[in-house]
């Protein structure tokens, strides 16, 4: 699955805080619609984390 599937489905709202996580380095944080998250639509997901304050932390394979 990509990033984009998890926007697509809703997952992520407009007031989700999003972190894109490559191993143990951050790539960028932020709401779904900021550029720095965009930029990661298309690779692919390795691991998706959704937590009850409305976050979510996805690991990214690059």
């Amino acid at each position: 699955m990509k990033v984009n599937y998890f926007i697509e489905m809703e997952l992520i709202n407009d007031y989700t805080k999003v972190s894109i996580l490559d191993g143990e380095h951050i790539l960028a944080q932020g709401n779904w619609y900021q550029d720095d998250i965009l930029y990661y639509v298309s690779n692919e997901v390795k691991l998706f984390i959704w937590s009850e304050d409305n976050s979510c932390c996805i690991f990214i394979n690059r």
